[in-house]
């Protein structure tokens, strides 16, 4: 499992990517408004201005925020979740009940941190969370809620896609936490 860790944490390192010491890593708090934080897609920064402290308040997501000095640089949503184990051939598991897992619901970089590293920071970040998580109760992936533009990303950081598609109208992926890459 260290080795998936690793790989995807540190993937390809470009040019212009942020060394993840100048990052920390918290969850939302009672004070952040989301400040000036721009996605491209507005959807997501009104999300994280109006939305994201209501999804924490009655724990249907955990919002994590990635700031380099005090600008956020990148948000995620997290929640426990499931896939139907029927069909999904790609985990090996037997076809009745559910795999558990934990869902990337929101991943969302502001326009000026864009391609500099932070989404696989984030990524790399739920990835052990989910390592953790598993230690004290069943996680057996991460499934992120991947648009259709987010694959090729998601395949860098060796994540697959699964056999049978559940109904989310983008390209479902996972990461598994016990088989090897």
């Amino acid at each position: 499992m260290a080795a998936q860790t690793t790989d995807a944490r540190q993937g390809d390192m470009g040019a212009n990517d942020i060394d993840v010491a100048e990052l920390s890593l918290s969850p939302l708090g009672e004070l952040d408004s989301g400040g000036d934080f721009d996605c491209r897609d507005q959807e997501f920064t009104g999300h994280l201005r109006a939305n994201a402290a209501y999804d924490m308040k009655v724990q249907m997501g955990l919002t994590y925020l990635a700031r380099r000095d005090k600008q956020v640089a990148e948000f995620m949503t997290l929640a426990m979740g499931h896939l139907d184990k029927a069909g999904q051939r790609t985990l090996g598991i037997g076809a009745y009940g559910n795999i558990p897992v934990l869902a990337i619901t929101a991943l969302a970089t502001d326009r000026r941190y864009e391609r500099r590293g932070v989404g696989r920071y984030m990524v790399s970040s739920a990835i052990l969370l989910a390592t953790d998580m598993s230690k004290r109760a069943a996680c057996r992936a991460v499934y992120p809620n991947a648009d259709l533009d987010a694959v090729g990303f998601y395949k860098k950081l060796k994540f697959k896609p699964l056999t049978r598609s559940p109904d989310t109208g983008g390209r479902p992926m996972y990461f598994d936490l016990v088989a090897p890459a």
